[in-house]
């Protein structure tokens, strides 16, 4: 109470744990797409396109479980968080066309 009379800035604790998070983690950088392999390049296509991993498996004649591999490997390599951030990350590097 004493901080905020002073007009001094007051985070709750949970906030600033977010907010110091939020600047320590590793952001993709922009070569990073270079760190996949073709295959990985392939699924992060498909994933942009919203495909599910059934269909990707289907499309790359690979199973679902490889698919996942695939998945996982790109997450980390890109430092992402979902396959929706993937898929984000994918349109903004222009690796599918917009439709």
């Amino acid at each position: 109470i004493r901080a905020a009379q002073r007009n001094e800035a007051v985070l709750h604790s949970e906030v600033a744990a977010k907010l110091m998070q939020e600047f320590t983690t590793p952001r993709p950088a922009e070569d990073s797409v270079e760190q996949l392999t073709e295959r990985e390049m392939d699924v992060l296509r498909l994933i942009a396109k919203g495909q599910s991993n059934k269909e990707i498996a289907d499309s790359l004649i690979i199973s679902e479980k490889t698919v996942k591999t695939h998945v996982s490997n790109i997450l980390s390599k890109l430092h992402l968080a979902d396959r929706t951030q993937a898929a984000i990350y994918a349109l903004r590097q222009r690796l599918v066309p917009m439709e």
